[in-house]
């Protein structure tokens, strides 16, 4: 009868091989894991950002429009209601 060599290299425990591409997966899915959050944080950031920009701009609009009586938006410059 023939012997049966086993398939791990002398030395290590059956099955470790296994445990490496486990654990190489594991590596993976946290890399990937951190990076969504990473970007998520980011565009929160940025989303912030340009939500307080465009709120600055309406605040500059709403003075013009309260102190001067004029609609910032309207290209010729005239009132926004007749009086």
């Amino acid at each position: 009868m023939p012997t049966v060599l086993p398939l791990t290299r002398p030395g290590r425990p059956a099955g470790s091989g296994s445990v490496a591409v486990r654990r190489t997966a594991v590596a993976v899915v946290v890399a990937v894991l951190a990076s969504l959050l990473v970007s998520r944080q980011l565009l929160l950031i940025r989303l912030s950002e340009r939500v307080d920009r465009e709120l600055a701009a309406e605040i500059a609009e709403l003075r013009t429009l309260a102190l001067e009586g004029v609609d910032p938006r309207r290209a010729d410059g005239s009132p926004t209601s007749e009086r």
